[in-house]
């Protein structure tokens, strides 16, 4: 029989072999000690079978940034896994209800996670609400257009200056410093600590990654070596970038293009989907989008206090209701009837409150995320059939809960 309790602290070497074996990596060894102090014992589910954990899963207390600037608490989901013994046996759904009933005692409105797999998050409340764009770019055949090298107005002090290039593994309150600035205004963004930072990014023995540390940003990139021959043409993987100011924003973009023997520049989550780089180098060309997948998938556990939390860009009211389905069913093709929801509410740019009227739209639960932090559109979502509303609104409240700039989250946990 399966049991599920709370995590205790003499199981987490346990809970870390089976969630390695269930995600096809080896069991963490070489960052035990940061593993031990990012885990929080309590904020942690594990289903145990004769004694032996066969799933986990936890979370970890963060925050994220909504348009306008304002924080929310937000319980970040982590290591959910099962056994392929266990599996569709509802483990997974027992430990997402325990999260989230942890959540709700906590205060955290929202939940977030990423997920491994597409099709399993949406049924349980989860929708995708930042995404990543894929970039790679051919070094050796571009550079940044010459007025993007300085913004001044002034005399050139070199398009680098200010730049730094340190291991960030020593100057980790430097950078979250920095990050601390950034992520307070970007929208779909979490917070870090200095634990998280090495528990994400710390490498392996051997491997050696690179930060360039700007007073108002920070880049940070390993190098995959590729001598071809004589010929080098190494690739530059960057694995995380973010800028203040777009003084920052170029010199840290000098700073990577100047870096010798490097064929292409990869960036899997540091380029935003609307990032303006495209724009800075001289063959727009330069820049392939090679990939965009999803990120950031939301739970928005307390609508009231979330849509309280953000700015809109223009006035309004609308009346929602929630839909707990994945989707809508035919039920919601008619009037939109008050019984037909588990949790209506109003919202208009004075913030959000319960109401008891009849809804204007009905949104399911999992798309109350990307339309928390505005990354996908009222219009996309109905056509979608996670959202329905008369057309005739659409374009007000596109206006109404449309943002710039995107949501965007470049952090991992």
């Amino acid at each position: 029989m399966v049991e599920f309790s709370t995590l205790q602290p003499d199981e987490l070497s346990e809970l870390n072999t089976v969630d390695s074996r269930n995600f096809g990596y080896p069991p963490v060894t070489d960052r035990a000690d940061i593993m031990a102090r990012v885990v929080e014992p309590d904020r942690f589910v594990v289903a145990k079978d004769n004694g032996r954990i066969v799933a986990g899963a936890g979370s970890y207390p963060m925050e994220l940034t909504l348009p306008g600037g304002r924080t929310l608490p937000t319980s970040a989901v982590t290591w959910v896994s099962v056994s392929a013994t266990h599996t569709r046996r509802g483990i997974t759904r027992t430990m997402m209800e325990w999260l989230r009933a942890q959540a709700e005692r906590r205060g955290e409105p929202l939940l977030a996670l990423t997920a491994s797999e597409g099709g399993i998050y949406e049924r349980f409340g989860y929708g995708v609400s930042t995404w990543h764009r894929i970039v790679s770019i051919d070094r050796p055949r571009n550079r940044l257009q010459p007025l993007a090298a300085s913004t001044t107005g002034g005399r050139d002090d070199g398009p680098t200056a200010g730049v730094r290039l340190i291991d960030p593994f020593e100057h980790v309150e430097e950078i979250l410093a920095v990050y601390d600035r950034y992520r307070r205004n970007q929208p779909g963004e979490m917070s870090r600590s200095a634990d998280m930072f090495a528990w994400t990014f710390k490498p392996k023995d051997g491997e050696l990654l690179v930060g360039a540390l700007h007073p108002d940003g920070f880049a940070m990139w390993g190098i995959k070596p590729d001598w071809d021959e004589g010929y080098p043409r190494h690739s530059l993987e960057l694995g995380d970038f973010f800028a203040v100011t777009e003084e920052a924003r170029q010199a840290l973009w000098k700073t990577i293009m100047s870096v010798d023997l490097v064929g292409d520049i990869n960036a899997r989550s540091a380029v935003a989907p609307n990032d303006p780089l495209t724009l800075l180098l001289e063959d727009p060309r330069g820049v392939r989008t090679v990939g965009l997948r999803d990120h950031l998938w939301l739970r928005v556990e307390d609508p009231i206090r979330s849509f309280s939390a953000r700015t809109y860009r223009i006035d309004g009211s609308f009346t929602v209701g929630v839909v707990d389905d994945h989707t809508l069913s035919e039920a919601y093709d008619g009037p939109l009837k008050r019984g037909l929801f588990t949790q209506v509410f109003n919202v208009s740019a004075d913030g959000a409150k319960p109401s008891r009227r009849r809804p204007d739209l009905a949104v399911t639960r999992a798309s109350l995320g990307p339309l928390l932090l505005g990354s996908a559109s009222v219009t996309t979502l109905a056509a979608g059939r996670r959202l329905k509303v008369d057309p005739s609104m659409y374009s007000a409240l596109d206006a109404f809960f449309g943002i710039a700039p995107l949501p965007h989250c470049r952090s991992y946990f």
